[in-house]
């Protein structure tokens, strides 16, 4: 739950985190953000929105985000660009398309992404 996630969020150790399937919200992600070395966040399968990705912009070494499944659109993961490390995405089963990832995929560090909807 988001309740969860504010007692261990800003832990300087953690660095990866699967809340998949979980009931942690856009709000929960605000706390999540806030983990300093943060690289490795799964989300799939939650109710997180474009509007929690902003929460994200300050996860600057986030380098893996998984987020099949979810809320997320073409303008929230178009707010990703600012993330400099990130480097593999799931988008699967999203409203994510392909032409939004065509977008991301100019950048110099991009390993993997998965997948988006054709369109």
């Amino acid at each position: 739950t988001d309740a969860g996630i504010v007692a261990f969020a800003n832990h300087p150790r953690l660095s990866a985190l699967d809340v998949s399937s979980t009931s942690v919200s856009n709000d929960g992600l605000r706390h999540i953000a806030a983990a300093p070395n943060l690289t490795a966040l799964e989300l799939g399968d939650t109710s997180v929105s474009d509007e929690g990705l902003r929460h994200l912009l300050i996860a600057k070494r986030l380098n893996r985000l998984d987020l099949h499944g979810t809320a997320v659109s073409n303008e929230g993961i178009a707010l990703l660009n600012t993330l400099p490390n990130l480097g593999a995405l799931d988008v699967s089963q999203t409203a994510v398309t392909n032409p939004a990832i065509v977008k991301l995929n100019g950048r110099k560090n991009w390993g993997h992404f998965y997948r988006a909807r054709d369109g």
